[in-house]
């Protein structure tokens, strides 16, 4: 047998069906893009015949999509975490998966779903070297939360400074857990909000919804309701969280839309509206 021809014939006959691979490929990316590029014409017409007008540029933000996910709460990290702000606390079940801390006059609250208040007494303060978003992720750390993914703000308040913040999840927000911290002098003194702890796991493998047909669910289902939208000017893809189980937090894949009307979210797997939300009471 002629060993040489034999693999001259064979390297050919890879070579060829990896040219006819790579063809498949790029006609495959063509197709999707082709398509893609079809959905948003579609779409930003349909939206006109619906008299909504959108800013085309929204749609050049290519988002991967990303899929609903489940924290089991870890009641140790908890205690462990907001104890570092409290001096030899005694730590109180008040049901309902509800947690108080308690060290003289200062004392925290815990829920489930990783909602905290936390108030420190005159002479409780955490001291930090500096007092706006870099005292904030001192404080942080101390209590061993990594925030250097979260979204931060400073601003000024009568009595100190304020830094708000929304948790970050592999680069994008989750919308309705925020939180705030009072800076007093250069003491912490409060914080209140919400931030889940633990590690998220994937629990459902369908992904979100492309930004298309999230823009075009939420201007019908604002249609149906009586009060129609007449622009959306931005959008963006995060999470929201609510609880699932008792001692579960779910937290889903979710479109924030920017509207003539305000921000509103909308499922992004049911495309089901959501509610807004703001720090808890």
């Amino acid at each position: 047998m002629d060993w040489p021809k034999v693999k001259t014939i064979l390297i050919f006959f890879l070579l060829v069906i990896n040219l006819l691979i790579g063809s498949l490929y790029v006609y495959r990316k063509t197709e999707d893009a082709r398509m893609e590029r079809q959905m948003v014409e579609n779409v930003v017409s349909g939206l006109e015949n619906m008299g909504v007008t959108i800013d085309p540029d929204i749609f050049k933000v290519r988002t991967a999509p990303i899929y609903m996910l489940e924290v089991e709460r870890d009641t140790e990290l908890e205690v462990s975490a907001f104890s570092m702000l409290l001096d030899r606390p005694v730590t109180e079940e008040l049901g309902g998966g509800n947690l108080m801390l308690t060290s003289g006059e200062s004392w925290a609250r815990l829920s489930g779903d990783g909602l905290f208040e936390v108030f420190l007494g005159d002479s409780d303060g955490i001291r930090v070297a500096k007092p706006g978003i870099e005292g904030a992720v001192e404080v942080f750390r101390q209590m061993g939360i990594d925030v250097t993914g979260d979204y931060l703000t400073a601003s000024a308040a009568d009595d100190g400074i304020v830094v708000k913040g929304v948790q970050g999840l592999n680069g994008r927000k989750i919308f309705n857990r925020n939180y705030e911290i009072n800076i007093v002098s250069g003491e912490v003194r409060s914080m209140r909000g919400g931030r889940i702890l633990g590690t998220p796991l994937v629990c459902d493998t369908t992904p979100s919804v492309s930004l298309a047909t999230a823009v075009f669910a939420f201007a019908e289902n604002m249609n149906r309701n009586g009060t129609p939208c007449r622009e959306i000017s931005g959008a963006a893809l995060g999470y929201y969280a609510e609880s699932s189980a008792p001692g579960f937090t779910r937290i889903t894949p979710a479109w924030e839309i920017v509207s003539d009307l305000g921000i509103y979210y909308v499922d992004a797997i049911s495309l089901e509206p959501i509610s807004q939300w703001s720090l808890p009471k």
